[in-house]
Formats: structure tokens, C-alpha cells, sequence
């Protein structure tokens, strides 16, 4: 039997030297980076949802809980209250996340929203349905 040192001598001499090339970005599908790439700017520039649905404390959410509605964001406008213990904020995909929200629970795993009020179907996790800033 081969030592760990032994196999991986073994192995690494099998392996031909790399070089490094400059392609296209639309010829680099399937090659590996050789250095670091950054953005210039951080995408997307601020916490969203990915969903449509209600912006809430995943902490809030349980089967038959039911949250108080804040407001509406759609996409394009920005939260005007924070998302505290006990409310919820509807929210459009695209939406900038409000203060205090760490989830989203969609649409479909609600009653719809009646009276200023939204009942849940499923528990939901800390930031499901959530594209992080950056």
C-alpha cells in the first residue's frame, strides 16, 4: 500500500504543466479563472426579492400564522417601512428588500391577503427568496 505523500507524487506527475490564456468571455464557458475576477460594481446594487410574495421575518412565519400587511412595493419603488415583529410587507420580485425582512414567502404559500392580513400555508428560512446585494 501507498502512502498519502507517495500516491500524490504519483498522481502529480501525471499532470502536464498548465498555461494560462486570454479568451473572450463567451469562449470561457468550462475553463477555470488563473487570477481573481471583480466587478467594478457589486449586482445586484441592493438586497431584492426573487420572488413575488411577502417580505417578512422568517422567525414570523408558521403554518396558519397570520402577519399584518405594511404596504405594497412593487418593483421599481422603495420600502417605506421596516418589517417588524408581526407584519409583513407584499412585495414584487425585483422589489429592494425592506429593513428588518430577511425572507420571502411566495405568493402561493399564502391566503392572498384579505383585510390588510396574510395567513401562511409553509414555514419559510432565513433568506429564501432573496438575491443578496452584490
Amino acid at each position: 500500500m501507498r502512502s498519502l505523500g507517495e500516491a500524490l507524487a504519483k498522481v502529480l506527475s501525471s499532470v502536464g504543466e498548465t498555461r494560462i490564456e486570454e479568451v473572450a468571455l463567451q469562449h470561457a464557458c468550462g475553463r477555470i479563472a488563473a487570477a481573481e475576477v471583480v466587478a467594478p460594481i457589486g449586482l445586484p446594487p441592493w438586497t431584492h426579492a426573487a420572488m413575488d410574495g411577502y417580505a417578512v421575518r422568517a422567525d414570523d412565519v408558521h403554518p396558519g400564522g397570520t402577519l399584518t400587511l405594511n404596504e405594497l412595493v412593487a418593483a421599481g419603488q422603495v420600502p417605506s417601512m421596516p418589517v417588524t415583529s408581526g407584519t409583513a410587507t407584499a412585495i414584487m420580485t425585483g422589489a429592494p428588500m425592506p429593513e428588518g425582512a430577511d425572507a420571502v414567502v411566495v405568493l402561493e404559500e399564502s391566503d392572498g391577503a384579505t383585510q390588510g392580513r396574510v395567513t401562511w400555508s409553509a414555514d419559510v428560512a432565513p433568506c429564501h427568496h432573496i438575491r443578496v446585494a452584490g
